[in-house]
C-alpha cells in the first residue's frame, strides 16, 4: 500500500484561484470578483474606521471620548446631588429627631421612670448574680473539700516525716540545744531591758511635752486676754502694756534660758546614748560573729548531708532574725534622731514666734489709735449719707409700686393664656407617657423582669398628678 503522506502536497491560494477561474464560466468569474471586491472594500471601511492617526479617525475619536468623558462626569454629580440630598435629609430627621427625644427623655417623669427601670435591670441582675453566687460556692466547696482531703493526706505524711526528722535531730542536737536555749534567754534579757529602757524615755519625752504644751496654750490664752482688754481700753492699756511687755520679757529670757540649758542637757544625752548604743551594737556584732563561726564549725563537722542541711537552716534562721533585729534598732534610732531633730525646730520656731508677736503687739496698738479715729470720721459722713439715700429710696419705692402694679396686672392675664395652652399640652404628653410605660411594662413582664417598681412609679405619678 503506497504512503500517502509521500503523494499529498501543497498548493498555493493563488494557483488555486487561477484554476479556478479557468474552470469557471466568465460571468461567474466576474459576479465572484465583484463581491470579493465589496467584501474588501467593507473591511477596508470597518478597519479605517478604527484608525487613530488620520484627521478623520482622531476627530472622531476626539468627540467621542469627549461625550463619554461629559457623560460620566455628568452621571457622577448626578449621584454625588442625589447622595448630598439623602444624607442632609437624614441629618434634618435625625437631629428633630433627637431633638424632641431629649426635651422628652429630660422630663422628671421620664427620668423617674427611667430610674426605674434601671432599678428592675438591677434587680434582675442582681438575681442572676445570686444564682451565679450560689453556684461558685457550692462549686467552691467541692473544691474545698477535695483540697481539704488532699491536705489531711500530705498533713499525715509531713506530719510522719516531722516526728522522725524530730526525733533525729533530738538526739543529734541536744546539747546544741540547751546551749541555744542559754543564748537566746540572756539575749531575750537584754532586749527587755533595752525595750524597757526606751519606753521610759518615750514617755519622759512625751510628758515633756505635753508639759510645754500646756504651758504654751496658757501663755497664748494670757496674751488673747490682754490684747482684747487693749483692744476695749486703748488709753489704759498702753501705760499697762510697757508693764506687761517688760514682765513678759523676763519670763520669756527665763524660758528662754531653761529651754537652752534642756537643750543642752538633752543633747549631752543623746550623745550619751549613743555611745552606749554603738558599744551594745559591738558587742552583739561579737557575739553573732562568734554564733556564726561556732554553727559553721558544727556544719563543716557534720556526718552527712541532712545533718548539714538541718544545721544550714538553723543558721539562716538565726541570721534572718539578728538582720530584722539589727533593722528595728536602726528604725529605732532614726526615730529617736527625728524626734531630737523636730524639737531643735520647735525650739527655733518658738523663738522666732515670739519675736514676731512682740512686734506684731507694737503695731497692732498703734494701728487701732488711728483706726478709731478714722471709724469716728467714717460713722458721721455714713450718717448722712444714709438720711439722703433714704429720701432716694422712699420716691424710687413708690415708683416701683405703680409699675409693679401694671406689670401684675399684664403678667396675670399672660399667665392665665399660658396655663390653658399648657394644660392642653400636659394632656397630650400625659397619654403619650401612659402609652410609653405601658408598652415598657409589658416588654419587661415578657422577659422576667420585676416590673413591681414601674408600676409603683405609675401609680405614684397618677397620684402626684391628680389624676
Amino acid at each position: 500500500m503506497p504512503d500517502e503522506s509521500k503523494s499529498a502536497f501543497v498548493l498555493p491560494l493563488s494557483e488555486l484561484q487561477a484554476i479556478q477561474h479557468r474552470i469557471l464560466p466568465a460571468e461567474q468569474v466576474e459576479d465572484l470578483g465583484r463581491k470579493r471586491a465589496l467584501k474588501l472594500h467593507e473591511n477596508s471601511k470597518k478597519r479605517a474606521g478604527t484608525w487613530t492617526n488620520t484627521l478623520e479617525g482622531s476627530r472622531k475619536a476626539n468627540i467621542a471620548a469627549r461625550q463619554l468623558r461629559l457623560d460620566a462626569e455628568e452621571a457622577e454629580r448626578q449621584k454625588l446631588d442625589e447622595q448630598e440630598a439623602a444624607i442632609q435629609l437624614e441629618n434634618r430627621r435625625r437631629i428633630i429627631a433627637r431633638a424632641n427625644r431629649l426635651l422628652y427623655d429630660e422630663s422628671d417623669r421620664m427620668k423617674s421612670f427611667h430610674s426605674k427601670m434601671q432599678y428592675s435591670d438591677c434587680l434582675a441582675e442582681r438575681e442572676a448574680q445570686v444564682q451565679l453566687k450560689d453556684e461558685l460556692s457550692r462549686l467552691e466547696q467541692i473544691r474545698e473539700e477535695r483540697f481539704l482531703d488532699i491536705e489531711k493526706h500530705n498533713y499525715r505524711k509531713m506530719l510522719e516525716r516531722e516526728l522522725r526528722e524530730k526525733m533525729e535531730y533530738e538526739d543529734k542536737l541536744g546539747k546544741a540545744t540547751v546551749v541555744q536555749k542559754q543564748q537566746l534567754l540572756e539575749a531575750k534579757t537584754k532586749r527587755l531591758a533595752f525595750i524597757e529602757e526606751d519606753i521610759l524615755e518615750g514617755e519622759l519625752l512625751r510628758k515633756k511635752a505635753a508639759e510645754d504644751a500646756e504651758q504654751e496654750r496658757k501663755n497664748i490664752l494670757k496674751r488673747r486676754a490682754e490684747a482684747t482688754l487693749a483692744l476695749v481700753e486703748t488709753q489704759k492699756a498702753n501705760a499697762y502694756l510697757k508693764s506687761c511687755r517688760e514682765e513678759d520679757d523676763k519670763r520669756k529670757d527665763r524660758e528662754q534660758r531653761k529651754i537652752n540649758e534642756y537643750a543642752a542637757d538633752k543633747e549631752r544625752q543623746m550623745q550619751l546614748r549613743k555611745a552606749r548604743l554603738k558599744e551594745i551594737h559591738d558587742n552583739k556584732m561579737e557575739i553573732q560573729n562568734r554564733l556564726i563561726e561556732r554553727q559553721a564549725a558544727q556544719l563543716k563537722a557534720a556526718a552527712n548531708a541532712e545533718d548539714a542541711r538541718i544545721e544550714g537552716e538553723v543558721l539562716q534562721k538565726q541570721l534572718a532574725d539578728e538582720k530584722k533585729r539589727l533593722a528595728k534598732e536602726a528604725r529605732l534610732q532614726q526615730m529617736a534622731d527625728d524626734v531630737d531633730k523636730s524639737r531643735q525646730q520647735q525650739i527655733k520656731r518658738k523663738v522666732l514666734q515670739r519675736q514676731t508677736e512682740k512686734k506684731e503687739e507694737v503695731e497692732m496698738t498703734q494701728f487701732w489709735s488711728q483706726w478709731c479715729k478714722h471709724l469716728e470720721n467714717e460713722e458721721r459722713q455714713e450718717e448722712g449719707l444714709k438720711f439722703e439715700a433714704a429720701k432716694k429710696l422712699q420716691a424710687e419705692h413708690r415708683k416701683q409700686m405703680a409699675q409693679n402694679k401694671t406689670k401684675r396686672n399684664h403678667d396675670r392675664e399672660t399667665e392665665l393664656l399660658v396655663v390653658e395652652k399648657a394644660q392642653q399640652a400636659i394632656e397630650m404628653d400625659s397619654l403619650e407617657y401612659y402609652k410609653y410605660a405601658e408598652a415598657m411594662i409589658r416588654e419587661y413582664a415578657e422577659d422576667g423582669k420585676n416590673v413591681i417598681p414601674l408600676i409603683k412609679e405609675l401609680k405614684e405619678y397618677r397620684k402626684r398628678e391628680g389624676i
